[in-house]
């Protein structure tokens, strides 16, 4: 179907209001002038007989209504204006009230037939707004939530949840040190001669990152190859039994000193023999510990040191220095970081916009006229169908034919190029008819008593009422005659004139403006000695036109011998303009730098600018002496009412 549901529902419910809500942002520097100006205005604003208008108000309409003059400014850019233009809203606001009081006199109120119309209309907008504000829009909002925190308890365990960690520092006595193997070494002859023990060449490892044996387990029992140590070669041995027992005497000194009180921190970067990297540094827990590491850092409290551990490769005292446990982060903590899937976001909401039509449709019992809709040609029958024919109706209220036929017409389609489904579904879609439910089931939920409504409609009856008498007594002003409509012609000639044009030939030299100095220079002189030599070679249109077929770069105007054409002379902006001036017909200017090119012009001949003739004119002269009247007759009025009513401006 070329007319969707969802889409009908879209425009009526979602862009209305939102429409209605977006205005103008005002700036930081204005919300806080405005906010200053507002607090230092007096209570009162101005008064006059019978009444007052006050900042309250003030503040009250701006988020209401506008004078033209301020109309696109935001309610606190207005109140950051200057006081002398300040001062100008609230006159409009005091003259506009001026002027109810006096339509009221003459019996113009919200009931006056075209004010009534009108506000009926409006209230259809101002329903449709409101329940989008306080009904659908929650509703909106709580699927989404439903759907975030449906994600949140989802994926909470793996995008969530910061895994729990343990800061550990160490004081490290290795069982090994360094050795470069020499010439005619063996790992035998190193194990005898440098650890003091043949046996231990099964415990020699390689001096790299994994540490791994030299001599592993396999060798033994032939499971693997062996090659010897070569010169050179960079191996961890281990020390002998003495230095052994020395620096296990050299861990429980340094495990009493911190028992004393004395800084691990600085004690490990005074003794451990570990990596620079990680000496006298706080380090994360790795599960690849050594098993009796891992058990003394789970059993050991946190700030305290354990004992001192011995493994396979040294002395270890490690203090636990923080414990971070394993947190999953709230929902309120993560919701705005919560990606929904835009496809099921958007079929959400669709399925809740379909919800809502068929709701509303059912419980204020919408009934179509399925015969009349089942017509291929609605004139070529016997009993045709005139615009009044009910295609919709609700109740007393009826959605005709004409209103069908007015809501097709955005849509470039007709009757008869519609299938009868597609008529029911387009009716169903209709944004009249789903205006009218949305405005019955407001009712319903008692919105008529919103303070935003009464607003509103107030807001906007004070618009009509006050324009039909400005209306009404502009219909009183006297007719425009000939002679009043020539006069204002004569005096304003001007705005009745057309654009002076020109008949322009160029010649150019591209030249590449972004060379660095002095080469750019060197470029443009160039161009500009080429250029003065072809000028002088100039004595006609015709030699002009001829250069230009051989000369100029311009490719879109050299092979019409750089006719540019019939232009206004400010086609190019003001720089441009400023050289075409001083050229009569016939001359050629001097050279000069347009954009990237240097050029010459010619202007072979000279348009007057074309005076529109008076009988052409009068429309434009006639709306433009009524716009005077109008501002006349409105300027005398509010002098006259401020005048009776003795308005008095406190600002």
């Amino acid at each position: 179907m070329m007319i969707s549901m969802c889409a009908a529902i879209l425009v009526l419910v979602v862009a209305e209001a939102v429409a209605f809500a977006q205005t103008e942002k005002p700036t930081t520097a204005s919300v806080q002038i405005g906010r200053a100006h507002y607090d230092a205005l007096p209570d009162v604003l101005a008064t006059y007989d019978g009444g007052k208008f006050t900042k309250e108000e003030l503040s009250a309409t701006l988020h209401l209504r506008k004078p033209a003059s301020v109309q696109y400014l935001a309610p606190i850019d207005v109140m950051a204006m200057p006081l002398e233009r300040l001062r100008s809203v609230v006159s409009d606001y005091v003259f506009e009230r001026l002027l109810v009081e006096k339509a009221l006199a003459e019996g113009i109120d919200k009931t006056t037939s075209g004010i009534r119309e009108k506000l009926e209309r409006y209230e259809d907008e101002v329903f449709n707004r409101l329940y989008y504000e306080r009904v659908f829009g929650p509703e909106l909002e709580a699927s989404r939530d439903k759907m975030l925190r449906e994600a949140y308890e989802r994926d909470k365990a793996t995008k969530y949840t910061i895994a729990g960690s343990v800061k550990l520092a160490e004081i490290y006595f290795s069982f090994y040190r360094p050795y470069e193997v020499k010439q005619g070494d063996t790992l035998a002859k190193i194990a005898e001669r440098e650890c003091g023990d043949r046996s231990a060449m099964s415990r020699i490892l390689r001096d790299e990152p994994f540490h791994y044996l030299r001599y592993s387990p396999g060798v033994a029992k032939g499971e693997v190859d062996f090659a010897e140590v070569k010169a050179g070669e960079k191996l961890l041995i281990p020390i002998r039994k003495d230095e052994v027992t020395s620096k296990e005497t050299l861990a429980k000194k340094v495990h009493q000193e911190i028992a004393r009180g004395s800084d691990f921190l600085e004690l490990a970067k005074r003794y451990s023999e570990a990596p620079s990297s990680r000496r006298g540094e706080v380090f994360e827990f790795d599960p690849l510990f050594d098993t009796a590491i891992k058990r003394a850092v789970e059993k050991t409290p946190t700030t305290s040191v354990t004992e001192v551990l011995r493994t396979a490769h040294g002395l270890h005292l490690i203090k636990v220095v923080d414990r971070i446990e394993t947190k999953t982060l709230s929902f309120e903590e993560v919701r705005n970081r919560i990606q929904l899937d835009p496809d099921a976001v958007q079929k959400a909401e669709e399925d809740a916009r379909k919800n809502l039509v068929e709701r509303l449709r059912s419980k204020y019992h919408l009934e179509l006229n399925h015969e009349a809709l089942k017509l291929d040609d609605y004139l070529a029958t016997t009993s045709p169908l005139t615009a009044s024919t009910w295609i919709a109706r609700a109740g007393e209220w009826v959605y005709t034919l004409e209103d069908f036929r007015r809501e097709l017409i955005p849509y470039q389609k007709s009757w008869q190029g519609l299938t009868y489904d597609q008529r029911v579904d387009f009716v169903k879609s209709s944004p009249k008819i789903l205006k009218h439910l949305i405005k019955l089931e407001s009712k319903s939920l008692g919105l008529q008593n919103d303070p935003q409504y009464k607003a509103e409609m107030e807001s906007k009856a004070v618009i009509d009422v006050s324009t039909a008498y400005l209306r009404q007594l502009e219909g009183k002003l006297a007719p425009i005659t000939d002679a009043e409509m020539r006069e204002y012609y004569d005096k304003h000639l001007d705005q009745f004139t057309g654009i002076p044009k020109v008949k322009l030939r160029e010649i150019t030299k591209r030249v590449n403006v972004l060379l660095p100095e002095p080469e750019k220079s060197r470029v443009l002189e160039e161009a500009k000695r080429k250029l003065q030599a072809i000028r002088q070679n100039i004595k006609s249109a015709k030699d002009f036109e001829e250069m230009a077929r051989r000369e100029s770069d311009a490719i879109g105007t050299r092979s019409r011998g750089g006719l540019v054409g019939v232009v206004p002379l400010g086609f190019r902006g003001e720089a441009f303009q400023a050289q075409l001036e001083k050229l009569q017909p016939g001359q050629v200017s001097e050279p000069f730098l347009f954009g990237s090119e240097m050029m010459i012009v010619m202007i072979e001949q000279k348009v007057a600018a074309p005076v529109v003739p008076f009988e052409e004119a009068k429309p434009r002269i006639e709306r433009a002496i009524q716009e005077e009247r109008r501002r006349q007759m409105r300027d005398q009025l509010r002098e006259k009412l401020f005048a009776e009513k003795h308005v008095q401006i406190h600002i």
